[in-house]
């Protein structure tokens, strides 16, 4: 019977011409002795990975599960906490892969899958190359130009494939930190934003810079884990291969003598390294930029109550510092890097130079090549040449690796720093606070600051008074008036008074139309009418927020008024700025003001002592978080009479005070002569104002009422 053969297809032909061209050459026992050393080893080292993971995560979550217990035996006090402790790096890094990575289906398994062909494709194509190098240098010493011809064509058709094989490397590499970025941005975000875990987690947990994490820390560890994979795949690679192709020429002496030489300069790298400690100095780098990032999103945030309260100067210092501190570190992480930078060129780049020309002199000394020509000689030499810069620049890969996981295990324990909180917020929520019952009542409680408080308010009045003076002195020979250029004019003065003027918004509306009133001092005034009629713009005016489009406004100097907002701005530092805010210790020093003083002034909005019963004047904290609505505003009345300006707004920041407290701060502006506009709806207020200002919002339209007691 005879058989009918089929015919092969196209992709069988083409597969076997690649196998023998380009795998079978290089495919003997000792290559695949070396990967079976290299898999058994990776088997072993999985292994041992497998054992510390699972002593590790058991030792995670009950970390998780008692910070959590602990957050509920803080009491009503929030106390800032240091985030879950450090688990093993090797455990956290798994985890966070098998999100990126989420199953062998993936898109991402797919592209890892096709970046590992491509890697092997470049490896074998960097073997033909070395070895048709070495060929054309052997016929151009012999002089052979038609095969020298025929190489160099070869040589220019293989670019092609390798070009591409380069390209896309680098593009799926780039595209696979794209989709681990987007994978775990989501898992983060949908983790962290879940039910109340972003509040708990920033003030109940002490997770800092949330913003910074899961931005900038995401794409940085993204990028550096994709790349990460091409450069332990691809030098481990090219040393077996390599490896197999030198020991073809040099015998086995060459290889045990370059890896003896890696083996050495590997130990003095992991040393170093150690001493070097980058994964801390990565993660103080990154927790400094989001310090620095925070500063600058307070001052958005924040932007019209610093330009109300003149704090430019001390926005400025302060935007400053936490600069020069990231300045400070980053430079010294920089140095690390150099001296780290000058030992790698040392041990990779020069001195395994000298140790591959020993490698290549290596079969002339043990007489192995005494029976090869001259061209051959020139030929062996320009191939171990090839193959040993391969092998250096693979172990060099490798060796460098080293910097790479320490950087990427500070990026790591930062994302997972906040994934394990929020996971353990998950699992088992935030516990109730216990209950202080050593407190004593509020009601119960004495003052000590309050005694012989009505003879210092005079004394400090007095001293306010001397300060104001002398300022007044300093600016006698400054030019009093100010005209804007198609605008209103500004005059300098002791008192308040708008005439004929327009105040006109960014968006061109007229909200109060005509406006003229004069408010001398101590004639409070309160400002009402419907939202959006214009209230607080004609503060933004006073405040040179917005300029003045037509008329006349006298006006005191920037120091001697003073916009309280109902949600009083907190500034980063101790409690005492808070107070003395936009000054700075040393101008408070420079008043000779002294903490005794301050806790005078806060004992006059803080009857209770609530305040320094809790915190003590040089605490840092995060004030916006620390401190409950009311002690905020208490907190705004203090630097109020802190500051003593002639005239003082108040929008609504007395709203989350007791009635007594708030009667309580009323009465000492008025002993303090500070003349006080506020901006409310509320009638118990009236008592204490002489006039009451309603804008109608309509037209531009307001009208200006006596008070009568």
């Amino acid at each position: 019977m005879t058989q009918v053969l089929s015919k092969p297809s196209k992709i069988g032909i083409y597969g076997s011409i690649a196998w023998n061209i380009f795998v079978k050459p290089h495919v003997n026992w000792k290559s695949a002795a070396m990967a079976a050393g290299i898999g058994f080893g990776t088997v072993v080292i999985a292994r041992g990975m497998r054992r510390d993971r699972q002593s590790a995560t058991a030792a995670t979550t009950d970390q998780i599960l008692q910070i959590q217990n602990d957050a509920g035996a803080a009491g009503a006090k929030k106390q800032t906490r240091k985030p879950t402790k450090v688990s093993p790096f090797f455990v956290r890094l798994r985890r966070i892969l098998s999100i990126c990575i989420p199953g062998w289906k993936s898109k991402e398994f797919g592209l890892v899958v096709v970046l590992s062909v491509l890697l092997i494709a470049r490896t074998i194509f960097s073997i033909v190359i070395a070895e048709l190098i070495g060929k054309n240098i052997m016929y151009l010493v012999s002089k052979e130009w038609m095969n020298g011809l025929q190489g160099i064509v070869t040589f220019f058709f293989l670019s092609f494939p390798a070009a591409y094989i380069n390209s896309f490397i680098r593009h799926i590499t780039g595209l696979l930190a794209l989709l681990f970025r987007l994978r775990l941005s989501e898992h983060v975000n949908k983790q962290y934003i879940r039910g109340v875990n972003f509040y708990a987690a920033c003030n109940l947990h002490g997770i800092e810079d949330v913003d910074q994490r899961v931005t900038t820390d995401v794409k940085q560890f993204c990028e550096e884990i994709a790349s990460l994979y091409s450069s332990i795949f691809k030098p481990i690679l090219d040393i077996v291969l390599f490896t197999n192709q030198l020991s073809v020429v040099t015998g086995w002496q060459g290889p045990a003598f370059m890896y003896s030489y890696f083996l050495v300069s590997g130990v003095l790298k992991r040393l170093l390294n150690k001493r070097a400690k980058f994964g801390r100095l990565v993660a103080g780098e990154s927790a400094r930029e989001g310090i620095y990032r925070t500063a600058h999103q307070r001052l958005i945030t924040n932007s019209e109550e610093v330009a109300f309260y003149d704090g430019s100067e001390r926005e400025l210092h302060l935007i400053d510092d936490s600069m020069q501190e990231l300045f400070r570190y980053a430079r010294n992480h920089r140095y690390v890097l150099a001296a780290v930078e000058v030992c790698d060129q040392l041990l990779i780049k020069y001195w395994a130079t000298i140790a591959g020309y020993m490698v290549m002199w290596i079969p002339i000394l043990i007489g192995r090549d005494g029976s090869k020509s001259t061209k051959e000689l020139t030929r062996d030499q320009a191939l171990i040449s090839r193959y040993l810069s391969n092998v250096s620049l693979a172990v060099g890969d490798l060796v460098l690796v080293i910097n790479t996981v320490a950087n990427i295990s500070g990026r790591t324990r930062r994302v997972s720093e906040l994934l394990e909180t929020v996971e353990g917020l998950n699992l088992k929520p935030t516990a109730p606070f216990t209950i202080r019952h050593d407190e004593v009542r509020k009601s119960d409680r004495v003052n000590p600051h309050l005694e012989g408080i009505q003879e210092w308010i005079e004394e400090w009045k007095v001293r306010c008074d001397h300060e104001r003076h002398e300022r007044a002195l300093l600016r006698s020979q400054n030019e009093k008036t100010h005209k804007l250029e198609n605008g209103g004019t500004y005059i300098e003065g002791d008192i308040i008074e708008f005439q004929n003027v327009d105040i006109v918004s960014p968006e061109g509306t007229v909200l109060v139309k005509d406006l003229n009133i004069k408010v001398g001092h101590q004639q409070n005034v309160m400002i009402t009418g419907p939202n959006g009629a214009g209230k607080s713009s004609m503060f933004r005016v006073i405040g040179d927020l917005w300029p003045l489009s037509c008329g006349t406004l006298v006006k005191p100097p920037k120091e001697d008024f003073l916009f309280v907002p109902q949600k009083p701005y907190l500034v980063k530092g101790t409690l005492r700025d808070q107070i003395i805010y936009p000054h700075s210790p040393s101008q408070m020093k420079k008043r000779n003001v002294t903490d005794r003083d301050l806790s005078r002034l806060l004992a006059l909005v803080d009857p209770a002592n609530d305040i320094l019963s809790t915190w003590k004047f040089d605490d840092e904290k995060d004030w916006f978080r620390a401190l409950s609505g009311g002690q905020k505003q208490r907190v705004a009345m203090a630097r109020v009479f802190y500051h003593r300006p002639l005239y003082a707004i108040l929008d609504e920041c007395t709203s989350a005070v007791s009635s007594e407290v708030e009667n309580s701060i009323y009465e000492t502006g008025n002993k303090l002569g500070i003349t006080l506009f506020t901006v409310s709806h509320r009638e118990s207020l009236k008592c204490h104002h002489n006039f009451i200002l309603y804008i109608e919002g309509i037209d531009g339209r307001w009208r200006m009422d006596e008070i009568h007691a």
